[in-house]
């Protein structure tokens, strides 16, 4: 029988909103006291989100460590860009992963020191979440005393999974371990290494130990079962305690928007050369799961009329994002052809452009969780985008959008229908989510049974095409939907939070940058939404007719690439069944 149990674990303030404050809570929620648990959190000050008290939980802030502080300083471009510098890579991201080691580092020789039977410390990901009850003999049952360190295997990958790491602090071997773990980035020695993320250098760590005597057991190293069930990733699941939680590693995280498609076309550039592997980009919500929750609560209140589905119709939609490709002429001679069946439904950053150009817009549509009084993506106040106000446009919120954006339209237009864009942060966290077809909807949020959640994609010009079709519309022409920019000025222009702002990206089957119509400069969001688009452009089997404006962008040479150009299905991406 094994000792007594400490888990640690660390995480930052974005972690905290997406997955750690989950994580904590299931464990007040449903571990036995008796399991110590230290929480390290580093970058922000965790006691401002008041987090659970609990007797068995220590809250510790990382950045006291005079040493983590002196890493991250001198290794500051080793952050997965090399200071912006390329697309970012979790294997070169030394800065990201440093927080695990040094949080480990620190628990481990604190408690050596300090206790004379120290016994197990226990390493779990801040992205675990505990699904039933859990007492200390669960823990013991995956660990052995004989060995010095219990780890997850990964047969068919060249690393561990090291979402749990058991280590045997009464063995002198462990603390050597552990020694030289933390030692490779205390000594800068990890950039010298292939890849720089704590999974290598463990692994490492554990061939060269192994060859000098070390005792380890492997959980699921040797099972070809992961092969199946998991592609050799998710060895948690197959592992004693997976059954009682849920490692949500990657895409299982929560606050994130739905997935993007898997782009067969985009390639993305890593310097001067063309990098020939697809990327997903999976944004996340940009503020925390609770101001979601907290808006959806007050929209239900203020809105009172929210989009139903209706019959298909022959009407037209003219759909305008923000893309300056537009053509406003081309955009008129549409209208007039037919006036009385086209409709011009616009995102809030091309309203304003609309008036600007003549053009009566019949709806716009908002998604957006800010405050009205900050500054839009776009660099816009968002107040201005709204400044002057057509009373025969219909505005269409959607629930999880700031309440002050609704209020100041209430001020200035009856003409409100809310819509309830589905995220994740809609789910139930205690009930199961999914019941069938079903999605379970947290009942504090106010949403009626029944209500439409409007899927199809990470932006408001997306689920635009998705609110239309919901109500009828089955023929579109889309205007503005670049997901492109001209060459910016300063190619390595470095987001707020330090991150590249610009990537240049090709398209299709070219081999170099040499081919000027199939490589676009692009951002993160953007290339997101052009994902999205190549999703619908390759779908087929559903009554939706699609026709796309905007030559020399992204998305014109996507739309160049798709092997199906008129016909367009949204049964998947709008969950309304065949």
């Amino acid at each position: 029988m094994s000792g007594k149990v400490t888990v640690v674990t660390s995480f930052s303030e974005d972690g905290w909103h997406r997955y750690a404050k989950e994580m904590i809570e299931s464990v007040d929620k449903y571990w036995s006291k008796d399991i110590k648990v230290k929480a390290y959190y580093h970058d922000f000050d965790l006691m401002e989100f008041n987090p659970p008290e609990s007797s068995n939980i220590e809250y510790r802030y990382l950045n006291e460590l005079e040493e983590l502080r002196d890493f991250k300083e001198s290794h500051k471009e080793y952050d997965g860009t090399m200071g912006g510098k390329t697309t970012y890579s979790y294997q070169m991201d030394a800065i990201k992963f440093c927080h695990k080691v040094f949080a480990i580092g620190e628990c481990a020789f604190t408690q050596r020191s300090s206790e004379k039977n120290p016994d197990w410390l226990v390493w779990l990901d801040a992205d675990t979440i505990t699904k039933q009850p859990v007492t200390m003999e669960n823990f013991q049952a995956c660990l052995d005393d004989s060995v010095s360190l219990v780890h997850l295997g990964r047969k068919h990958m060249s690393y561990s999974e090291t979402s749990f790491i058991g280590m045997n602090l009464n063995h002198q071997t462990t603390i050597d371990f552990l020694g030289d773990f933390l030692g490779a980035y205390l000594s800068g020695e990890v950039i010298n290494y292939r890849e720089w993320h704590d999974g290598f250098i463990f692994e490492r760590l554990i061939t060269i130990y192994k060859a000098h005597g070390l005792k380890f057991k492997d959980w699921t190293g040797h099972v070809e079962e992961l092969v199946s069930k998991t592609k050799g990733q998710q060895a948690f699941d197959m592992f004693p305690l997976g059954s009682l939680m849920e490692h949500q590693k990657g895409d299982r995280k929560k606050g994130e928007l739905l997935p993007a498609a898997t782009p067969e076309n985009i390639k993305v550039s890593g310097g001067s050369e063309l990098r020939k592997v697809p990327i997903v980009v999976q944004p996340v919500d940009c503020v925390p799961k609770e101001t979601i929750q907290n808006n959806v609560k007050k929209n239900t209140r203020l809105v009172k009329r929210w989009v139903k589905r209706a019959q298909a119709h022959d009407e037209t939609a003219v759909l305008i994002s923000g893309g300056d490709s537009t053509d406003w002429d081309k955009v008129k001679s549409i209208v007039e052809k037919d006036p009385e069946n086209t409709k011009v439904v616009c995102v809030k950053h091309s309203y304003p452009k609309l008036l600007e150009n003549g053009i009566q817009p019949w709806g716009c549509i908002v998604l957006d969780p800010r405050s009205i009084n900050g500054v839009s993506t776009h660099g816009v106040k968002r107040k201005e985008l709204f400044k002057n106000i057509d009373d025969k446009t219909i505005f269409f919120p959607a629930s999880m959008t700031d309440p002050s954006i609704v209020r100041f339209l209430k001020k200035r237009t009856k003409n409100i229908i809310g819509w309830h864009a589905f995220t994740q942060t809609l789910q139930d966290d205690i009930n199961d989510q999914v019941v069938g077809k079903h999605i379970k909807i947290s009942e504090s949020l106010g949403i009626e049974e029944g209500a439409m959640l409007i899927t199809g994609g990470t932006c408001a010009a997306m689920r635009a095409i998705s609110i239309m079709h919901t109500i009828g519309f089955r023929k579109f022409e889309l205007f503005g939907y670049d997901c492109s920019v001209d060459q910016p000025e300063n190619e390595e222009e470095l987001t707020p939070e330090g991150k590249r702002k610009y990537l240049k990206v090709g398209v299709g089957d070219s081999e170099s940058f040499e081919d000027k119509d199939k490589y676009f400069w692009t951002t993160g969001e953007l290339l997101a939404m052009a994902q999205d688009c190549e999703k619908t452009f390759e779908k087929e089997n559903v009554d939706l007719r699609i026709n796309f404006h905007g030559e020399g962008t992204l998305v014109a040479a996507l739309w160049k690439q798709a092997s199906v150009n008129r016909l367009k299905p949204y049964q998947e991406v709008l969950g309304i069944g065949g």
